[in-house]
């Protein structure tokens, strides 16, 4: 499944939104630098699998969710 770091970071920063955590609080609970997290988010950043599978722990969701693509009928601009 390929996913766009675009989308990715789209899909992250909603994720955390519904977690209810600041970029600083994720990656203080993924044990990564605030600065990646920032990163991700705008879709300049490609995680390694283990960071995948860190902020997919913090926040408490499956890592193929956070890899998942919109359902048909979606237009990402």
């Amino acid at each position: 499944m390929l996913v766009s770091r675009a989308r990715l970071g789209a899909t992250m920063a909603e994720a955390r939104a519904k977690a209810g955590m600041t970029q600083a609080e994720l990656a203080s609970h993924a044990g990564l630098d605030e600065a990646t997290i920032v990163a991700l988010e705008r879709g300049q950043y490609k995680p390694e699998s283990y960071e995948l599978s860190k902020l997919a722990e913090a926040l408490g969701v499956d890592e193929l969710e956070l890899l998942r693509r919109p359902a048909p009928g979606y237009l990402i601009i």
